[in-house]
């Protein structure tokens, strides 16, 4: 999600049920408000469970919200299992996702709009 929505880890690790609005077709729509926001669609929904409104979209194995700290542990050690450079974090993968939408034939200012500050964004569940 970080990749694909070229989000910031305090975007993901903030956003709560209530956030995460259904739409037509298999899609969702995130509405985040301060620096950003998009996400992957039916795979969201089914981790929701019988989560409330307002809990936490993504929890620690106690149930609270995910440390910034812990998610650039799990990308580290998912790049190294991957075989690919470890010095990857989510910001790395923020980077990533504006220059390939560059070479995808995105613009500039649109790159810059994703990436900028209030955003609403919506996935296919291909996506």
């Amino acid at each position: 999600m970080v990749y694909a929505g070229g989000l910031r880890i305090s975007e993901v690790l903030a956003l709560s049920w209530a956030d995460v609005l259904p739409r037509d077709a298999g899609r969702v729509q995130l509405s985040i408000t301060g620096k950003g926001g998009k996400i992957v669609s039916r795979l969201l929904l089914s981790l929701r469970g019988d989560a409330a409104a307002n809990d936490p979209v993504f929890v620690s194995r106690k149930g609270r919200r995910l440390a910034e700290r812990t998610v650039n542990d799990i990308v580290k050690r998912a790049a190294k299992a991957a075989g690919i450079n470890d010095a990857v974090s989510p910001h790395w993968l923020r980077h990533a996702h504006g220059s390939h939408a560059i070479e995808r034939g995105a613009s500039l200012p649109e790159v810059q709009a994703t990436l900028g500050s209030i955003r609403e964004c919506f996935f296919d569940e291909d996506d």
